[in-house]
């Protein structure tokens, strides 16, 4: 999602780090995955995220999040929220990039 959209607005497309994601989001373990929304949250907080060659997937919990001492990517989000039915999922998109979860 982050990516794509950075692609649209900045004409290249750069693989984020799906491990320093999972390091720097609270309640996130690589074999288990995480909630979209803790990840958009920890983004949001940190406002920066490394490349996927920069730290790329390794498959390990229990590391440091350190995203702001790698050479990481400027990240700014404005706003997580969750939204229900047809018409909130349409008011979303018309503001910017939506991830779809289900439950």
């Amino acid at each position: 999602m982050l990516e794509g959209h950075t692609a649209i607005e900045g004409g290249r497309y750069v693989a984020l780090s799906e491990q320093e994601t999972a390091d720097c989001t609270s309640g996130s373990t690589v074999a288990n995955g995480g909630y979209h929304n803790n990840a958009l949250t920890a983004i949001q907080r940190q406002q920066h995220l490394s490349s996927a060659a920069d730290v790329p997937f390794t498959y390990r919990d229990g590391r440091a999040c350190n995203a702001r001492d790698r050479n990481a990517l400027p990240y700014r989000i404005t706003g997580v929220r969750k939204v229900n039915g047809d018409s909130g999922l349409a008011s979303a998109l018309n503001s910017g990039p939506v991830a779809v979860g289900m439950g």
